[in-house]
């Protein structure tokens, strides 16, 4: 596997592609300022680790950890807020899917999805 590495000022630019040999596995972008790395962990674990859809795995619920607060979606697994819970982590229940979790768009051999967030869109040719 090749790793190549380009520089932008953090929060500007984040885009993945994840491939073993010659296939690439995943194509992924995301928007979102400091939740770039954790909308584009949980979608491409979603994806490439669950085999779930890409147009599923961006519509998920998200966690977005800060300063000892997750930050949970609507619909997060409650046995996931139990353990970091009990884990002493502060829990901020938001009331709906919203752009504070980042926007992230992939593309597999699967398929494609578009983050609803920020109003994204897939058409594939």
């Amino acid at each position: 596997m090749e790793v190549v590495v380009r520089s932008a000022p953090p929060g500007l630019l984040a885009v993945t592609c994840v491939s073993a040999g010659v296939a690439t596995g995943a194509a992924a972008g995301a928007a979102g300022g400091s939740r770039i790395r954790t909308a584009l962990a949980q979608v491409l674990a979603a994806c490439l680790l669950e085999e779930v859809e890409p147009s599923v795995a961006t519509h998920r619920p998200r966690l977005h950890p800060t300063d000892g607060v997750a930050h949970i979606e609507p619909g997060y697994p409650d046995e996931a807020v139990a353990a970091l819970e009990a884990a002493r982590w502060r829990i901020s229940h938001w009331n709906e899917l919203h752009h504070y979790f980042g926007g992230a768009s992939i593309l597999t051999a699967a398929g494609a999805g578009a983050d609803p967030r920020r109003d994204g869109a897939v058409a594939l040719l």
